[in-house]
């Protein structure tokens, strides 16, 4: 039988017909969803019609902050299997605003901005995400010397090797790198948008990171992209959409760290003593552990790297002015705590 076909109000309606469902809404997995530019990013995300899970550590508190009508899922960032089961149902996007809150202990940049998003990587890969956003900051990246920094290398560190784990990947990303955040909605201010090895310190609010991540989702000049962003009021606003498109995919940021698979029983050095980089190994309580030391220029003290995902922790002492390790008790491991080493320079030979 034959449909008949009517006008109604500019609209053309098929009796008889039932209409195809409205496609469903692509969801975004939000992680860091409490914090300031997360909050951001669940609000303009909700407006532009996506589907938002929100990745939080109190889903309880979070609907406090943020309110009704969002998706929350609970989860540890370090906890890899919970970082998984956040990804049930499937995922389209993800953006990465998570960031550690402390220079010692678990919610140190070790665990929060390099496990963390590990972590969120390995779930994006295993779940075919489409793409993935890390924001990050402006002086992180391979453009950075982070050993020679002593106020801020350990966190470039760290969020380096976070940023290299989603790189390497292989699902297509965007590292948004702000400068100092500032509290406040989109503005109709320029945006400067620089490779990171041409960043500059300045300041950029959370409204506009937010928009620049959420544009990098579907916009093809902003894959596999990693810049600095901050404002700069003699730009007009849209000029960062021509600037990104003229980036260069940046390369990785960290060479990565060697295991040597004789087995060790006291610290030894696999690198000749006047190497630049020295890599080591050593066990503690028999647990193994791999690492470098990079000399600092102009200083006796050496920039320590020490890991075995989730039992050290790195610090900066500035009052002895070095880098020291420690080996971490980890109930799960049933590792003992204690073991405390601290970087020096060694003679050659």
């Amino acid at each position: 039988m034959r449909a008949s076909w009517k006008i109604v109000a500019g609209m053309v309606l098929a009796a008889g017909l039932v209409a195809a469902p409205a496609a469903a809404a692509e969801r975004v997995l939000v992680a860091g969803a409490t914090g300031r530019t997360g909050a951001a990013l669940m609000v303009e995300l909700k407006k532009q019609g996506y589907d938002v899970r929100g990745l939080v550590r109190d889903a309880a508190r979070a609907k406090e902050e943020l309110g009704e009508g969002y998706e929350l899922v609970e989860a540890d960032v370090r906890k890899k299997r919970q970082v998984a089961a956040a990804f049930a149902g499937g995922v389209d996007y993800v953006i990465s605003a998570i960031g550690s809150r402390g220079w010692v202990g678990a919610n140190s940049p070790q665990f929060v901005d390099y496990v963390g998003t590990k972590n969120l990587a390995d779930a994006a890969k295993a779940a075919g995400v489409k793409h993935f956003v890390v924001i990050s900051v402006g002086n992180a990246g391979p453009a950075y010397d982070h050993a020679s920094n002593a106020a801020l290398g350990y966190l470039g560190y760290w969020k380096t090797r976070g940023e290299d784990a989603v790189k390497a990947s292989g699902v297509a990303y965007t590292i948004v790198g702000p400068g100092g955040l500032e509290d406040g909605e989109q503005t109709t201010k320029g945006i400067k948008l620089t490779s990171r090895a041409d960043y500059k310190t300045a300041r950029i609010n959370v409204g506009d990171t937010a928009m620049l991540a959420i544009d990098a989702l579907k916009n093809p000049g902003q894959r596999n992209k990693s810049y600095g962003a901050v404002h700069d009021a003699a730009l007009p606003r849209d000029a960062w959409k021509q600037a990104v498109a003229g980036l260069s995919e940046e390369k990785l940021g960290l060479p990565p760290l060697v295991i040597d698979q004789e087995k060790m029983v006291s610290i030894d050095a696999l690198d000749p003593a006047d190497a630049p980089i020295q890599r080591f190994m050593f066990t503690a309580y028999g647990i193994w552990f791999r690492g470098q030391e990079i000399a600092i220029p102009g200083s006796d003290a050496m920039f320590c790297t020490v890991s075995n995902e989730h039992n050290t922790l790195l610090n900066w002492f500035p009052r002895d002015r070095a880098w020291k390790f420690q080996v971490l008790y980890d109930p799960d491991a049933d590792t003992p705590s204690g073991a405390l080493a601290t970087c020096e320079k060694r003679a050659p030979g």
